[in-house]
C-alpha cells in the first residue's frame, strides 16, 4: 500500500476516484466538484486553501481517497467574520 498526497485532484483518474463515492455520499467529495474548485481558483495558491488530497493505492489500484487541504491563514472558512 502507498499513501500519496495529491496537489490537485487531476493527479488521479476521475473514474477511479468516483468509484469510491457511494450513492448516498455527499456530491462535494466527487472528482468533478473538487476539480471545479481548483480550476476556478476557489482553492489553491493565494486562497489559503492548498489541496493535498489523500489517495491510497494498492499497486496501481486506488482503494481509498479523501479530499484534504492545508489551511494557510486564519481568515476563517469561505466567509470572513470580522465581528470579533
Amino acid at each position: 500500500m502507498e499513501l500519496r498526497l495529491l496537489e490537485r485532484v487531476r493527479d488521479v483518474d476521475r473514474d477511479a476516484w468516483n468509484a469510491l463515492v457511494g450513492p448516498d455520499d455527499s456530491p462535494f467529495v466527487e472528482w468533478t466538484w473538487l476539480d471545479c474548485l481548483e480550476e476556478a481558483g476557489c482553492v489553491g495558491p493565494g486562497t489559503g486553501w492548498l489541496p493535498r488530497h489523500l489517495a491510497l493505492f494498492d499497486g496501481k489500484d486506488l482503494v481509498a481517497a479523501a479530499p484534504a487541504y492545508i489551511k494557510g491563514n486564519s481568515e476563517g472558512e469561505f466567509v470572513f467574520d470580522w465581528s470579533w
